[in-house]
């Protein structure tokens, strides 16, 4: 066991605790590995980075196109499906309770740096909520929020929503293009 300022590393059959970092070349852990709340785990950088006001606790950060700041979900074999899951409950892990109508579920945020740093720079967003009630015995009518950034403005703003009842509804003007002619 080591002891430095990093956290607890706990794969379930043996523990390392750190209270610094954690730098062994290639580890390979068998078994459920747990970092401590309050620790990230940062890959390709050294330490954690303040992102849009928020100190992610898993990073991906990389100076090296499309190499180091990718990440890669995949499955192999018959059924299986590469997922990335949002889940969203109010209360607490160990009693975890429902979540309420208009709540966002997930959000995937898109953050340019203005020469500064990366706080309130968002260019756009996709959001899923809650849409038309709680979500009660399997019962979760949802909704996709598309968001942009106009030129000037400071925040998102939705652009495109996709509600419980399959409907489309546009912030601003829709364009079909149809073969080399637009469509309006």
């Amino acid at each position: 066991s080591i002891t430095s300022d990093f956290g607890t590393i706990n794969n379930g059959a043996s523990s390392i605790t750190t209270t610094g970092a954690l730098a062994a070349g290639a580890t390979t852990l068998s078994g459920d590995t747990t970092i401590a709340n309050g620790f990230g785990l940062v890959v390709g950088h050294t330490a954690q980075m303040t992102i849009n006001a928020l100190i992610p606790e898993v990073q991906v950060l990389g100076a090296a196109d499309g190499v180091d700041a990718a990440i890669a979900i995949g499955g192999f074999g018959t059924g299986i499906e590469p997922s990335l899951v949002f889940a969203k409950a109010r209360g607490t892990l160990a009693s975890p309770t429902q979540a309420q109508n208009g709540e966002t579920i997930g959000e995937i945020l898109w953050v340019g740096h203005d020469g500064t740093d990366f706080t309130n720079t968002n260019l756009a967003s996709i959001h899923a909520i809650a849409d038309g009630g709680a979500v009660i015995n399997s019962n979760s009518p949802g909704a996709i929020i598309f968001s942009t950034t106009a030129a000037g403005a400071g925040t998102v703003t939705e652009a495109l929503r996709l509600d419980k009842a399959q409907n489309a509804t546009f912030a601003g003007n829709v364009k079909i293009l149809k073969a080399s002619n637009p469509v309006f």
